[in-house]
C-alpha cells in the first residue's frame, strides 16, 4: 500500500510506494565505458589540471589530495564574491546577472581510484581534512558553498577517478534558502533545532537506524526522497561543518563505511553525497544543524516529481535501515 509521508522540519512531502519497484522496465541499463586516456586525476598528469589552490601531503612528502579550479567551472572564478558587483536588469521577467564564484575540484587519491570505499583510514582522513579546509577558507570570501561528490555517470561524474566538488556563491540559492526559512520557522516556533528534533524523533522510533553512537548517528529518513537515502549527523549540534576539523576524520570513517555498505547491498551504484552546512553569512545559524545526506542513484525521477515537486520512492525507509544497518567496529 502506497504511504503519503511529511517532514514538518524542511516541509517536504513523498510518496513511498513500494509496487513501484516491480513494475517492468523494458529498456536496457545504459552501459558505460572510460574512454581510453591518459587520466588528468592521476600522479604525474599535475599539468593537465589548472595550478592547484591546496593540498595535503602523505609520509614521503608526495600530494594525497589536490584541490585545484574546475577546468569548466559553472560560475565565473573570483577570488571573493564581493569583487563582482553586477546589476540585474531592469525588467522581473528577464532579470539576470553575472554568475560568479568558486568552483573546485578535490581529487581524493593520486591513485586511479573510484569510490570511496577503495580508500584506507589514512587516506580518508586527507580527504575530509581538504573538505573542511576548502569550506573555511571560502567563509572568509563567498556567502555560501556546496560541498559534493558524484560517483558513477549516473551520479553526474565525467570523470572515472575519485572527485569532489565544490562551488561557492554570493547567497545560497532558493531551494537551499528556503530549506533555511523551514529551519528558523521550526525552531521559532518549538524552541528548538529541527535536525535535533528529527534525530531525537528516529531515536526513539529505532525504526529507520543505520548507525548510531555517542558522537554521530546515520539514519533513514522516515520521508525519504530516494531509496537508501542515509542522512549522517553529529549528536552535538553544529551549524557548520568546517568547524569540525578535529572530527572530520570519524564521520569520513563513517561515510565509507556507509558506502561501502550500500555498494554491497546494491552491487556497486552510483551514489552523491552532499555536505549540508550553514551559509557563511553573520547572520544567527544557531537553528542550522549541518549533516550529511548520502544516497545511491538506482532511481529515476520522471514527470511526476519535476512537475510536483513530490518524490515517490520505491523502497521503504524501514527496508532500506534494515539492509543498510552496520555494527560497531
Amino acid at each position: 500500500m502506497s504511504e503519503r509521508r511529511h517532514d514538518p522540519v524542511f516541509r517536504r512531502t513523498v510518496i513511498v510506494a513500494e509496487n513501484r519497484a516491480a513494475r517492468p522496465v523494458e529498456f536496457p541499463p545504459l552501459a558505460t565505458k572510460r574512454i581510453d586516456g591518459d587520466c588528468p586525476f592521476c600522479s604525474g598528469n599535475e599539468a593537465a589540471t589548472p595550478r592547484e589552490v591546496d593540498r595535503i601531503v602523505n609520509g614521503s612528502e608526495a600530494w594525497a589530495v589536490r584541490a585545484v579550479p574546475n577546468k569548466f567551472p559553472a560560475v565565473e572564478p573570483v577570488e571573493s564574491t564581493s569583487t563582482m558587483e553586477s546589476a540585474a536588469t531592469a525588467n522581473e521577467f528577464f532579470a539576470s546577472s553575472s554568475a560568479v564564484g568558486g568552483h573546485e575540484v578535490i581529487i581524493e587519491s593520486p591513485d586511479h581510484r573510484t569510490t570511496v570505499s577503495q580508500l584506507s583510514d589514512a587516506e580518508s582522513d586527507s580527504v575530509w581534512l581538504m573538505y573542511t579546509r576548502r569550506l573555511e577558507w571560502w567563509s572568509r570570501r563567498a556567502g555560501f558553498a556546496q560541498l559534493f561528490k558524484n560517483c558513477g555517470p549516473a551520479a553526474g561524474a565525467s570523470i572515472e577517478h575519485m572527485h569532489s566538488q565544490l562551488i561557492a556563491l554570493a547567497e545560497p540559492p532558493a531551494t537551499v534558502a528556503a530549506d533555511l526559512a523551514s529551519l528558523a520557522d521550526y525552531a521559532e516556533n518549538h524552541k528548538q533545532c529541527g535536525v535535533c528534533a528529527l534525530i531525537e524523533q528516529e531515536r526513539r522510533a529505532a525504526k529507520r537506524i543505520v548507525h548510531a553512537d555517542d558522537d554521530w548517528i546515520a539514519f533513514c529518513p522516515f520521508a525519504s526522497r530516494f531509496p537508501y537515502e542515509v542522512w549522517i549527523a553529529p549528536r552535538r549540534c553544529e551549524p557548520r561543518f568546517e568547524r569540525m576539523a578535529a572530527d572530520c576524520r570519524d564521520v569520513g570513517r563513517l561515510v565509507k563505511r556507509l558506502v561501502r555498505q550500500i555498494e554491497h547491498v546494491l552491487d556497486f551504484p552510483a551514489y552523491n553525497y552532499l555536505v549540508q552546512t550553514a551559509p557563511f553569512d553573520s547572520s544567527p545559524c544557531d537553528h542550522y544543524h549541518w549533516h550529511i545526506v548520502l544516497f545511491p542513484r538506482i532511481s529515476t525521477q520522471a514527470g511526476f516529481e519535476w512537475g510536483t515537486g513530490c518524490f515517490i520512492n520505491p523502497v521503504s525507509p524501514e527496508q532500506a535501515a534494515t539492509r543498510l544497518s552496520i555494527r560497531p567496529d
